[in-house]
């Protein structure tokens, strides 16, 4: 199935879903379901599903995620947000909507936080990004 059908599928199932009680949303699911399989599409229903998680999150606002070796202090990150909301980044690429934060903790990044807007942009502060940055100035 192409990516944008997917998405088609997806962002339909979001719009359908957005303000309907727990009962009008199981039937719209199953009616939605029903319609996938008359469509010959049920055999995606994977990637629909995929597609429509992402879409579903970013209803409020496209997603800033957070990475970093420990949970984020809540002043930290209100700072986060204030700054996301702010700068010019926030402003264009996320069509005036503010970005909604999410945090994940990786032991692995050492210290340091990187953020990544969407699946387009990273800013990378964490110790493990700098090590690797330093090791291939050294392997040159």
């Amino acid at each position: 199935m192409p990516q944008d059908k997917a998405k088609t599928y997806a962002k339909v199932l979001v719009e359908t879903l957005e303000d309907a009680s727990e009962s009008e949303a199981k039937k719209k699911v199953q009616r939605f379901k029903l319609m996938l399989q008359k469509r010959g599409d049920a055999k995606y229903a994977s990637e629909i599903l995929r597609e429509f998680a992402k879409a579903w999150k970013e209803r409020k606002g496209p997603i800033a995620t957070v990475v970093s070796a420990e949970s984020l202090a809540p002043a930290v990150r209100k700072e986060m947000e204030q700054s996301l909301a702010k700068s010019a980044i926030g402003g264009s690429a996320s069509g005036g909507k503010k970005y909604v934060v999410e945090e994940k903790v990786d032991k692995s990044v050492i210290g340091g936080i990187a953020v990544l807007l969407g699946n387009n942009f990273l800013i990378d502060g964490t110790i493990r990004g700098k090590l690797k940055r330093i090791s291939a100035l050294l392997n040159k």
